[in-house]
């Protein structure tokens, strides 16, 4: 189906764009992090279903960035 593909291309997109925000001292905040981490597991379970499976591995890379940089943002207010 062309739309795993384009959903492919999005979702390599966002996870270059969020490689800076991971390796970076600032975070976002935990709540965005975890409601963006939820909810992206959320959709990639969707497109699984619906045999969209490189937009399934994509979008749940982008969840497990998500998810880092809510453990670091946990992290960094435990140490302080």
């Amino acid at each position: 189906m062309w739309q795993d593909y384009l959903f492919l291309v999005g979702g390599v997109v966002f996870i270059v764009a969020l490689f800076p925000s991971l390796l970076s001292k600032d975070k976002p905040s935990w709540l965005t992090s975890i409601t963006t981490s939820f909810f992206l597991f959320c959709y990639a379970t969707a497109f699984f279903t619906l045999e969209l499976k490189f937009a399934a591995i994509t979008t749940s890379i982008t969840a497990m960035i998500w998810l880092v940089m809510f453990v670091q943002k946990i992290k960094v207010g435990i140490k302080k």
